[in-house]
């Protein structure tokens, strides 16, 4: 037989079942635990991707916007000039330009112009059709574009003419700004209102010249006309001489 002070022994030292069970009840809640952390994570890890994704496509369309306004503004510029302002015209084509070699082509073209033709009072002006880029690096800054303009002249005494030119321009992103680093026709402007040549033939027009293939010859002669018709009116009938009556014996 076992004394009291063995049970109690054996109690306190925790050899008996009585001390299993919290144990084993912790541990399915500690692995839960452990799981759902483990999802947060996986979940806000999944989320933050996704949203660095959208950003990042977000910051794409910016960019890809910006490139292509300032392509067009640069086109609209420099089809834009003034006669009777042209400083300030190539003023406003020089903040929509880059690099040593386009300053100083639109310089050139500036000093270009002569007492003469800044007197003509004439005047382009420009208007966007369409425009669209065809490159871009975002990483470069650097992107290409084709942008198709109308643009309408106007002179003292010369009815206004209209054209659409086709610009494709490179474009280079400064210090946030895209402006044109070059810039090149594509092709030869296409009139928008042609004016008629007066010295053209018309194709539809009747010569007061020609000959009628229908007309009737009133000299001619019918050829479905009988013996029996009328002679013409003025022509002569012939003399019958009568016969001559024998002399008597």
């Amino acid at each position: 037989m076992m004394s009291n002070t063995e049970v109690r022994d054996s109690t306190a030292s925790g050899s008996g079942p009585e001390n299993t069970g919290p144990k084993n009840k912790a541990k399915p809640v500690l692995i839960a635990a452990s799981i759902v952390a483990v999802l947060a994570l996986a979940a806000s890890v999944w989320f933050g991707i996704g949203w660095k994704d959208a950003i990042d496509d977000r910051q794409m369309a910016q960019t890809r916007d910006s490139a292509l306004t300032g392509a067009q503004q640069a086109v609209l510029n420099m089809t834009t000039l003034d006669s009777a302002n042209l400083d300030e015209s190539f003023d406003t084509i020089l903040t929509s330009v880059t690099g040593e070699e386009m300053n100083q082509f639109i310089e050139d073209m500036r000093t270009s112009f002569t007492e003469d033709q800044r007197d003509l009072s004439a005047k382009t002006t420009s208007e966007l059709l369409t425009g669209a880029l065809t490159e871009l690096s975002a990483d470069d800054g650097t992107a290409e574009a084709v942008v198709v303009v109308a643009t309408t002249t106007t002179r003292d005494g010369f009815d206004p003419s209209r054209q659409r030119l086709v610009m494709e321009v490179g474009m280079q992103d400064v210090d946030g700004t895209w402006k044109a680093s070059r810039a090149a026709p594509v092709g030869n402007p296409v009139p928008l209102n042609p004016t008629a040549d007066p010295n053209a033939v018309d194709p539809n027009a009747v010569d007061p010249n020609a000959v009628d293939p229908n007309a009737v010859d009133p000299n001619a002669v019918d050829p479905e006309a009988g013996f029996d018709s009328p002679p013409p009116a003025d022509a002569t009938e012939p003399e019958v001489s009568e016969p001559e009556t024998p002399a008597g014996p």
